[in-house]
């Protein structure tokens, strides 16, 4: 559980911040966050579950993480959305794996089931709302229905 906590940590960084930024920042700041990342690396390589992959920052973070070697992306949202967004970025995102789910409250439902099933080891939240992603997370009747294929 701690290198999961460990991974998820230093990928929540990463989204904040790109490693272009870091070289320009504090270098005392920047020296600690990239001696963690090469810490991380030496961890096994988590499946991340995106809810709502649609944008940009959400698409580099994974790039990111993936260029790494800390995360393996699963991309769930409107797959032409993510798709153009990746191209008008450049960015790369053909080895990710992307499921098209356009409604956001089904998306972050996928997510959860993904990790309920044991395709994912984490989750990250997209473009879905705080409120449905944390809803979907910790609401024991959604949960449980996900978990058991059964309907509410």
């Amino acid at each position: 559980m701690y290198h999961i906590t460990k991974t998820l940590l230093l990928f929540s960084l990463i989204t904040l911040c790109s490693l272009e930024e870091l070289d320009n920042s504090d270098k005392s700041w920047s020296r600690h966050f990239l001696k963690k990342i090469e810490e991380a690396k030496k961890l096994s390589k988590r499946r991340l579950a995106v809810a709502g992959a649609e944008e940009e920052v959400i698409l580099r973070s994974c790039v990111e993480g993936y260029k790494l070697g800390l995360v393996d992306p699963i991309l769930i949202g409107n797959e032409n959305k993510i798709k153009d967004i990746a191209k008008t970025n450049n960015l790369d995102i053909s080895k990710f794996q992307i499921i098209h789910e356009p409604d956001r409250k089904h998306a972050a439902k996928l997510a959860v089931k993904l990790i309920y099933d044991k395709q994912a080891d984490m989750l990250m939240k997209g473009i879905v709302s705080a409120s449905d992603f944390i809803t979907t997370v910790t609401n024991r009747k959604i949960s449980e229905t996900i978990r058991t294929g059964k309907s509410c």
